[in-house]
């Protein structure tokens, strides 16, 4: 499942975005970094989708060619790596992470226009029946492992109750947008290292 942020038409109206763009934006960071730099010793840098002469949308790229080019939005991005060998369920080894996109400074208050779509029919995303019903986002967008969705979530509204301590109180609610994906053949799943 993919969301994200829809822009407008000349006319006003929102034109909902192709999901195989918005996965290209939210890749686009570490893309742009492979790039110029290779991950390890002997990596070759990896092929941007315009140099091998794909244009996608319609809208020219900017400076970084990144979703962080947009103004206001912050991404954040942590990678655990821990232990080698056979699979000891609840120990290791770790190779997974937490990817978090702050949509705007005071997305509380000044909301974003959003929307969804189903790409697959499988996967997890907390929160996407309020973005498909509203129609805008209000807090960051996490993506973790399918077994630290929850851990996840609970930080998300954590960090949303420290900012913004009237929510749940003389405020709304909160259901964060928190997608996941399965890394179980890459990391000990059940150890929610997150």
């Amino acid at each position: 499942m993919i969301s994200g942020a829809c822009p407008k038409a000349s006319s006003g109206r929102l034109l909902p975005l192709s999901p195989l763009l918005l996965l290209l934006a939210l890749c686009a960071p570490v893309a742009a970094e492979a790039q110029s730099t290779p991950s390890s010793p002997g990596d070759e840098p990896r092929v941007r989708a315009r140099s091998l002469g794909l244009d996608l949308g319609i809208y020219p790229t900017g400076k970084l060619n990144a979703i962080t080019d947009v103004p206001g939005v912050r991404v954040g991005h942590t990678t655990l790596i821990r232990g080698d060998g056979k699979l000891v369920p609840g120990q290791g080894p770790v190779r997974t992470g937490v990817t978090v996109v702050i949509p705007r400074e005071d997305v509380w208050h000044k909301k974003a226009p959003a929307g969804a779509f189903v790409l697959n029919g499988t996967g997890e995303m907390t929160g996407l029946a309020w973005v498909e019903e509203s129609g805008f986002l209000e807090y960051p967008i996490a993506l973790t492992n399918t077994l630290n969705l929850p851990r996840v979530a609970n930080g998300v509204m954590s960090w949303m109750i420290s900012r913004y301590p009237e929510i749940g109180i003389r405020d709304d609610t909160l259901t964060p947008i928190v997608a996941e994906c399965d890394d179980s053949r890459l990391n000990d799943i059940q150890g929610r290292h997150v």
